[in-house]
C-alpha cells in the first residue's frame, strides 16, 4: 500500500473531505503547514522520508521547502490547485499572479516540481495553464465530491420566501465573494429575506453600515449542523455573486438541501448552473432582481434539484477519480 503525506494548511471542508478519501484507500500521514511548524525542519523533513507520495492541498508558496526535499528525494508530488494560487482577478486584485514578479515566479515553481496537478473545474484549470503555465497533459480535472445530507426535505411550498448566500467575510473577501452585491440586491428587494451565512471578520463591521433590516447575518455555522442544514432547507433560493470563484461549493451545498441557484456568471460558477439553476452578468442588479422574483414566484421541485447536483458532483466520483490517479504513480 502506498504511503501519503497530505500537507495542507486550510481545514475547509473539501480538503478535509480529500483527507478522510485518502485515508481510506492509502497509509495516510498528514502535516497542517504553520509558519511555526516549517521552522520545526527536523519534523516534517523526517514525515517526507516515510512516504511515496506528497499530496499538497493548496499550491502554496509556503509548501515549496517541503517540495523541495521531497523532490530530492525523488517522492512522487500531487497539488491541488486552489482559488487563489493559479488566480488573476485583476479587478479586485485576487490571486498570486496579480502580485509582483518574484512571487508569480515562485508560485510557478511550486507547480512546476508536481508530478500531477489537479484543478477542480474547467475554469480552474484554463487559469492553471493559462496563469501558471501548466502543461494540459500534467492536469487531471476532477470536480469536487459531495455527500447526500441526512435531511428530509422540505416541499417548495413549506420553503419561506428566502435567499440564502454563505461566504465568510472579511475586509478582503467584501467584494471579490460579493457581499456588497448582497446587500445592494436585499435593498431591492424589501420583501424578500436575504441570509448571509459564514463567519464576518471584526474588521469587516463598517462594511455592513448600510445593511438593510431584511438581511440577516448569522455569522458561523458548522458545516451540515442541524442548525446549517435547517436553514438552508427552509429557504427557496441559495445565491452566490463572486466575481471569482475557482469551483462554487456553496451554491452545491445549497442545491443539495433543496435551494433552486441563482449566481453571477463569473469563472466557474457558470459551469455550476450551466444545465439548472439562473444567472446573470455580474453587477447587473436589475437582472438579478427579476431571476430572484421569477424564482420565488415557480414551483421548483426541491428532491429534483437535490438530484441533479448530488448525480452531477457525487462524492464517488471523485474518491475513484483521485484514487486512480495516485495509484498510476
Amino acid at each position: 500500500m502506498k504511503k501519503i503525506l497530505f500537507i495542507y494548511k486550510n481545514k475547509a471542508s473539501w480538503a478535509i473531505r480529500d483527507r478522510d478519501i485518502l485515508g481510506k484507500n492509502f497509509e495516510l500521514k498528514e502535516f497542517f503547514v504553520t509558519r511555526k511548524g516549517l521552522i520545526q525542519v527536523w519534523g516534517w523533513m523526517g514525515l517526507v522520508l516515510q512516504v511515496d507520495i506528497i499530496f499538497a492541498w493548496f499550491g502554496s508558496i509556503w509548501f515549496l521547502p517541503l517540495l523541495i526535499w521531497g523532490k530530492i528525494l525523488g517522492k512522487k508530488l500531487v497539488i491541488v490547485a486552489g482559488g487563489y494560487d493559479v488566480a488573476k482577478d485583476e479587478l479586485f486584485h485576487h490571486g498570486s499572479y496579480t502580485h509582483s514578479l518574484i512571487k508569480q515566479k515562485l508560485q510557478t515553481l511550486v507547480f512546476k516540481f508536481a508530478d500531477k496537478v489537479i484543478c477542480i473545474s474547467q475554469s480552474n484549470m484554463k487559469e492553471a495553464m493559462d496563469n501558471a503555465l501548466i502543461p494540459e497533459d500534467k492536469i487531471e480535472l476532477i470536480e469536487h465530491g459531495f455527500e447526500k445530507p441526512e435531511i428530509d426535505l422540505r416541499p417548495w411550498g413549506e420553503r419561506k420566501n428566502k435567499v440564502v448566500m454563505i461566504s465568510n467575510v472579511s475586509p478582503a473577501k467584501f467584494y471579490i465573494k460579493g457581499v456588497d452585491q448582497l446587500i445592494l440586491i436585499a435593498k431591492e428587494m424589501p420583501e424578500v429575506e436575504f441570509i448571509l451565512m459564514g463567519s464576518i471578520d471584526p474588521e469587516s463591521e463598517a462594511l455592513f453600515k448600510n445593511c438593510p433590516s431584511n438581511l440577516r447575518r448569522l455569522g458561523a455555522m458548522d458545516f451540515g449542523s442541524k442548525s446549517f442544514n435547517d436553514e438552508l432547507n427552509s429557504a427557496k433560493i441559495i445565491m452566490q455573486l463572486s466575481h471569482y470563484e475557482s469551483f462554487g461549493a456553496a451554491v452545491v451545498d445549497g442545491a443539495l438541501r433543496g435551494c433552486y441557484p441563482i449566481v453571477y456568471s463569473q469563472y466557474a460558477l457558470s459551469e455550476i448552473v450551466s444545465d439548472y439553476g439562473d444567472q446573470c452578468e455580474y453587477g447587473q442588479v436589475d437582472q438579478l432582481k427579476k431571476l430572484i422574483g421569477q424564482a420565488l414566484k415557480a414551483e421548483h421541485n426541491p428532491q429534483e434539484i437535490q438530484d441533479y447536483f448530488f448525480n452531477r458532483y457525487n462524492f464517488t466520483v471523485r474518491e475513484n477519480a483521485l484514487n486512480t490517479v495516485l495509484k498510476s504513480l
